[in-house]
């Protein structure tokens, strides 16, 4: 059986190799087949389809998901505008703030932004530097990212757990949330600059069109990005709409401009120059790359790392995060508005233009022997782009001599400063920027002088010399002691070249000085402590006490610094609102606060109120061009800077050594760092001649109060002509209301009534003589009526026209929202005044100010270009045009103030509702709108350039990319760029000031919201309703109380007024008056005894006037809203509208300034310095007489001549002096009563943190 077993298996065994032989044939056979290059080349062509068919596939999987993460975050960013998602004001007042990168349209540095990248910066403390608990805080550092280590290890593992973890591809540049989870302890000081490259972009389209579907041309995180953290908004839209592109720098070659090939080029656009070393200089931050010029853009990509301006060394992209990897830049040549030519290193090759949304740009050709010649080359090729917004044809190389321009162009703003039609501060800042300092660069940062000597003193007497500095003296020479042993020295220095020997071996101005008194501010903290290698200088040689840094200056050899702007105009920089660790002093004083003089009384606004006084004052007005010639003119270089004692380092001055020939490397790095660090002496503007001095007061215009002469007060008289439209009997036939709103134009005055007519009356001052009985000439010229006044919604007004003596009273109810007519809803532009250059009556505020700007290229008609060149589509020629709102149809209505009135414009603007109330600029170029859905509009004027360049990208979506949807009549007269939000009730009441760029609007529910007008950017939230939120232990319990549940109860906001120097006043229903700064800061707060109609700031004051229901305009000083002037209109009934005359900047008269009071009868009084005294000021010829206020010249001792037209009204003036208020005494936080009028009205329970 075993041998049988066997042989079947061989048989079995045999059978099966049989069978297998034609298999193992076959499969040689297929083997050999594959091997030939048929069958390799078939391979190959498989898979290069597979491979391309996977990358398409990945390709539009990528462009889909970005795609669906724009429209994710315009979900994410409408969804959080509607819910209001605005910071409460407790977890505002935990906001840290920074300084704006960008300065304002009169280049000052006065409002803060929020700080989204803050650091504490507690390890750069002096103590831990030295050792000193370092050892702790590096166990608790260690302790807290191990700590998130584990969490965020037990996040992976619970989302592990539920089965939904996400495998991705690497390669496919998808975003792992969970990886960055330790990017917070990154110590990034370079965070801010990022942000301000970033807001160095403008607003690209974002239309999600087939065009821009699937392309390249907008780079969008992921949506975990854009989400809101508790209690903050997203505020701006370069998060989601940017010009930022990702750019593959592996893709394009160096020297090849295709990469601007990666954003979407406008139809027409074509490349114009390419340039390969350009830098990019910010105030912390040099960015070198490449730069594309095109006929409509202008193009940037950066070749290598960023590098610090101060420590010089590059700073990784690992130090950067993660958001702002990529510094790609587009700025559209449709923004720019002007262009300066500018130094860097002391050469001539460097560019700086800025742009009408208040961004600008340093170019810094870098190129050591072709940088001047590219600069020239870039300024030429400028005439071939499309920059409607400037003056083309000024446009070359020539213009950027700062000496040339400064004969030519600054002629008038020069006569307009002697003439004391700007401010010195205004006119310093104007100087600067023409010499090239710019707060792009560092190294060339503005210079300002020390103004004040007495430190000491309780009080500060501006009238006294002896309280001023000697402007005529360097401050190295302000010491004699010192000077003596300075000169010595300069004289031991024999051994030098003539041309390098110096006296003072320090800068007035260098990096260190502006980071020394800006250091309790971002971005100057992270700055101050890289200069330091990465911690905090020894607290004894910070700034932290005034009166001894000014003791330094008078005694130290080696501290010359003078002054910056920010020392008179904003308080922050003497508060340490950051709480940063900057240690104690060897007397172990708390380096918090900046200690002030005695007489600033502790408070950080007052020091700075009292400080820009100081500098406009009489004395310094008439020694600052002392301080111009040293700095700026003829004594700042040669014999007569050797003569005035104001020789500094050589290296400080252009021309005296040229780089590009020092050929030891070690030599060449010394002195290029010691032209960075140490200081450079402004261009010289002035030569030859010394600057013209300021003409004496007493020849040139002043407004008709002032805070100067709050102690020397002017007598002021009113009139009240007895020809006028206005002033009738009440319901009588020719009676048209309450004067609601008055225009002062070139030559004419327009009324508007409140049943909505409109009158003119011819306007001029006239200089009074012993004939001329009043200063001026007012004339009736028409009276017509508004043709769509028929759907209004005032009873006043449809009662005029119909035989309705009211309005139904269902048609009441259905419109009880409206806020009616008053001069909240009325808004008249400049018209053909707006382009008039001078002329007696021309008191054209926007035209003035054309030549006030320091450009080497500027506009032809206003400071921001609005006017240019003949191709640009503008009406020259129009009249002004009275926008009103307050319709039954939710519009606001254009009206030109031709002889019919004709209807230009009607549109409810895009508001969902009715329109509350309007404002316009002082140009009258930008309109705002306030609604009942509780958001602002902004618009242009007659300006369509303008508005094409601010729209931004939410508002070109909403109304598509060609085409403005808000416009229907006729799309010149206003454009839609704007929507502002951050109220949750109707919006009240707005204001905004031109020069500050920046709107302040109000709330039915008592919120205060600050936006950019031009950016159109949020910047904070005020509540009324925490005015007194945690001063209660400071104050009287049942005080506080009282006001804050009145407040409660009515804290709508009735009406605000804002000053150009940042303090805005606001009225509540209630009856309170508050003064607040744009930063927040709460200043005082009163009783004003009554519900006031109308505010305003008088222009070219610092005072604030009020007019309301007891028929009293008030005038008040804005240190604590005490009042200064009372005037008494109450038998013409209700105040309900002021205006005034802005200063003449282009007219050679010495006419006062006027103001305008409208009363509820429609009559117009006329207000203004007295008679007698101008009288008395043309009679001696001499001094300044304005303050004279003899006691026999009491308020009651008026002149009631017949001859006088209407007579003269009883006056109440200088009511301190006529013991009608009792102003107390200031102990910081006080109440006190203000008996206004005899005590007819109390003014109750002041506040004040002055």
């Amino acid at each position: 059986m075993k041998g049988l077993s066997d042989e079947s298996k061989k048989i079995l065994d045999e059978y099966n190799r049989a069978l297998n032989i034609p298999f193992s044939i076959y499969l040689e056979q297929q083997k050999d087949w594959a091997d030939t290059s048929a069958v390799r080349d078939m391979e190959y062509d498989g898979n290069v389809s597979i491979n391309n068919l996977a990358s398409q596939y990945r390709s539009s999987i990528k462009d889909l998901k970005k795609t669906e993460d724009i429209k994710i975050a315009r979900s994410n960013q409408r969804l959080s505008n509607i819910d209001r998602k605005v910071p409460l004001q407790k977890s505002a007042s935990a906001t840290k703030w920074r300084f704006d990168y960008h300065a304002d349209r009169l280049h000052r540095r006065i409002l803060l932004i929020p700080n989204r990248n803050y650091i504490d910066h507690a390890e750069a403390s002096y103590d831990l530097a030295l050792g000193k608990e370092r050892e702790r805080a590096l166990k608790e550092r260690e302790e807290r990212l191990k700590k998130k280590k584990e969490e965020a290890l037990a996040k992976m593992l619970a989302v592990a757990k539920e089965g939904i973890v996400k495998q991705t591809d690497a390669g496919d540049g998808d975003d792992n949330d969970d990886v960055l989870l330790d990017d917070t302890e990154h110590d990034d000081t370079n965070s801010e600059e990022r942000e301000y490259m970033e807001g160095k972009e403008d607003d690209v389209d974002t239309n999600v069109d087939d065009a821009s579907i699937g392309s390249d041309d907008i780079s969008i995180g992921p949506v975990s990005e854009l989400e809101v953290p508790p209690g903050q908004l997203i505020t701006d839209w370069e998060h989601i709409d940017n010009d930022e592109v990702v750019v593959d720098d592996d893709k394009y070659e160096k020297g090849s401009y295709l990469w601007a090939k990666e954003y979407v080029w406008s139809t027409g656009e074509k490349l114009i120059h390419f340039w390969r070393e350009v830098q990019i200089v910010t105030i912390q931050t040099i960015f070198e790359g490449e730069l594309v010029l095109t006929t409509h853009c202008l193009y940037f990509r950066p070749t290598s790392d960023p590098i610090s301006t101060i420590s010089k060394e590059s700073i990784a992209a690992s130090d950067l995060p993660s958001n702002t990897e990529e510094f790609n830049r587009r700025w559209r040549l449709s923004r720019v508005t002007e262009v300066h030519g500018r130094r860097y290193m002391l050469r001539r090759q460097a560019i700086e233009m800025f742009f009408c949304d208040k961004n600008d740009v340093f170019i810094n050709f870098s190129h050591a022997l072709t940088g001047c010649k590219d600069r020239d080359l870039f300024v030429s090729k400028l005439k071939q782009c499309r920059m409607p917004l400037l003056d083309m044809p000024r446009l070359s190389p020539k213009v950027l001599n700062p000496k040339s321009i400064f004969k030519k162009s600054f002629a008038a703003v020069t006569q307009s400063w002697r003439e004391r039609k700007i401010s010195n501060f205004e006119y310093l800042m104007e100087v600067n920027i023409l010499s090239g300092r710019t707060f792009n660069d560092i190294a060339q940062y503005p210079v300002f002088p020390w103004i004040i000597a007495d430190y000491e003193s309780d009080e500060l007497d501006l009238n006294n010399p002896k309280s001023f500095r000697d402007l005529s003296k360097p401050v190295g020479a302000l010491d004699d002691d010192r000077l003596l042993c300075l000169i010595d020295r300069y004289h031991d220095l024999d051994g030098l070249p003539e041309e390098e020997r110096f006296l003072y071996g320090s800068h007035y101005s260098c990096p260190g000085v502006v980071l020394h008194y800006l250091i309790r501010q971002e971005p100057f903290t992270s700055m101050a402590i890289d200069l330091q290698s990465g911690r905090f200088d020894c607290p004894d040689r910070l700034f932290y006490d005034i009166p001894s840094s000014y003791k330094g200056v008078l005694t130290s050899t080696s501290d010359v610094k003078e002054l910056i702007p920010e020392m008179f105009t904003t308080p922050e920089i003497f508060l340490n609102s950051n709480n940063f660790p900057l240690g104690h002093t060897q007397n172990r004083v708390d380096i918090g606060d900046v200690k002030l003089p005695k007489w600033a009384n502790g408070s950080a606004y007052e020091f700075v109120r009292m400080h820009r006084l100081a500098l406009e004052s009489d004395y310094v007005s008439s020694n600052l061009h002392h301080w111009i010639d040293l700095i700026f003119g003829y004594k700042q270089r040669g014999l007569e800077a050797v003569k005035a004692n104001n020789v500094f380092h050589f290296l400080s001055y252009e021309g005296s050594v040229d780089i590009n020939l020092i050929v030891d490397e070690i030599d060449r790095r010394a002195t290029e760092s010691q032209i960075q660090s140490f200081g450079q002496t402004p261009c010289q503007i002035l030569s030859k001649e010394p600057h013209p001095p300021r003409l004496p007061a007493d020849r040139c215009w002043a407004p008709i109060i002032s805070e100067l002469t709050f102690n020397r007060p002017r007598r002021l008289v009113c009139f009240t002509p007895l020809k006028q439209f206005g002033g009738c009997k009440v319901g009588s036939q020719n009676d048209h209301g309450a004067a609601i709103s008055i225009k002062v134009l070139n030559d004419q005055i327009v009324v508007v009534y409140a049943d909505l007519s409109v009158a003119t009356y011819w306007w001029a001052p006239k200089t009074y003589t012993s004939k001329n009985k009043t200063p001026f000439h007012l004339k009736m010229d028409k009276l017509r009526t508004l043709p769509s006044r028929d759907s209004s919604t005032s009873a006043f007004a449809i009662a005029k026209h119909t035989d309705l003596d009211a309005v139904t009273t269902s048609c009441k109810e259905s419109y009880s929202h409206n806020m009616g007519l008053g001069t909240w809803s009325i808004a008249i532009t400049l018209g053909k005044a707006s382009l008039r250059g001078g002329g007696t009556g021309s008191y054209t505020y926007s035209s003035s100010k054309a030549n006030r700007r320091g450009s080497a290229i500027q506009t032809m008609k206003t400071k921001d270009a609005i006017i240019t060149s003949s191709k640009t589509k503008q009406n020259q020629t129009m009249d002004a045009i009275i926008f009103t709102t307050g319709y039954y149809d939710n519009t606001v209505k254009a009206h030109a103030l031709d002889g019919s009135l004709n209807l230009q414009y009607s549109n409810n603007g895009g508001h969902n509702g009715g329109i509350n109330c309007i404002r316009l600029d002082d140009d009258g170029k930008i309109l705002i709108t306030g609604g009942m859905d509780g958001t602002c509009r902004v618009f242009t004027v007659e300006n369509p350039d303008l508005g094409q360049a601010l729209i931004d990208g939410y508002v070109k979506t909403a109304q598509g990319h060609e085409k403005n949807l808000f416009v229907n009549m006729n799309d010149d007269i206003l454009m839609c760029c704007h929507v502002l939000w951050g109220h949750d009730t109707p919006i009240s009441a707005l204001t905004l000031d031109t020069d500050l760029d920046v709107l302040v609007s109000g709330s039915v529910g008592g919120k205060i919201c600050i936006h950019g007008v031009r950016c159109g950017k949020f910047i904070r939230l005020i509540d009324v309703n925490d005015f007194f939120e945690g001063e209660r232990a400071t104050c009287a319990e049942d005080t506080i109380s009282s006001m804050s549940n009145s407040v409660g109860l009515k804290s709508k906001v009735r009406n605000l007024a804002l000053h150009k120097d940042g303090v805005f006043a606001t009225h509540i229903e209630c009856g309170l008056l508050q003064l607040y700064t744009i930063n927040g800061a709460k200043l005082s707060c009163i009783d004003a005894g009554e519900k006031l109609n109308t505010m305003e700031m008088l222009p070219g004051g610092h005072s604030l006037v009020t007019g309301g229901e007891s028929g009293h305009v008030i005038i008040r000083g804005l240190r604590n809203l005490e009042i200064h002037y009372v005037l008494d209109l109450s038998d013409y009934g209700t105040i309900h509208c002021l205006s005034f005359t802005p200063p003449p900047l282009y007219t050679k008269s010495t006419l006062q300034q006027f103001m305008f009071v409208g009363t509820s009868d429609g009559s117009i009084t006329v207000v203004c310095a007295s008679l007698k005294e101008e009288s008395r000021k043309k009679d001696s010829g001499v001094g300044d007489d304005v303050g004279v206020n003899k006691a026999n010249e009491s308020s009651a001792n008026v002149d009631t001549s017949a001859s006088v037209p209407g007579g003269y009204h009883k006056l109440l003036q200088n009511a301190e002096e006529d013991h009608s208020i009792d102003r107390g005494r200031d102990y910081g936080v006080q109440y006190t009563h203000h008996h206004v009028l005899n005590n007819t009205k109390e003014s109750a329970r002041k506040k004040s943190w002055w």
